[in-house]
């Protein structure tokens, strides 16, 4: 039977590549940023004006979400008011006629007199 498990120096070695990759790119960029000053400043103003941009287009977007939520709490609270009238007047209902059977059977219930 053959054992297939990994070398654990052969993943240490690509993990130390992988590092050094993202590493090397990061340095890399920090130097071309210093290198090329006035490049850096435009990048930092396409980077602000998108940014602008994303916060424009966003908060439109809430405003909008903000109005439709908006709308449909006032629909469910329209609806509840509904069925809380609803329940009130079938309460009000019931109480009438269980005043009335009352009142009928406490008429039944006299005696009469001669």
């Amino acid at each position: 039977m053959q054992n297939y498990t990994q070398d654990p120096r052969s993943s240490g070695l690509m993990t130390g590549l992988i590092a050094g990759a993202v590493v090397g790119a990061g340095v890399g960029a920090v130097v071309a940023l210093w290198l090329a000053p006035d490049a850096a400043a435009e990048v930092r103003q396409r980077m602000l004006a998108a940014g602008r941009a994303l916060g424009r287009r966003t908060s439109g977007q809430c405003e909008a979400l903000g109005a439709q939520v908006g709308s449909a709490v006032d629909e469910l609270t329209r609806h509840a008011q509904d069925v809380r009238d609803g329940m009130a007047d079938a309460v009000t209902r019931g109480a009438q006629a269980v005043e009335r059977q009352a009142a009928a059977v406490k008429g039944a219930s006299r005696p009469h007199s001669l």
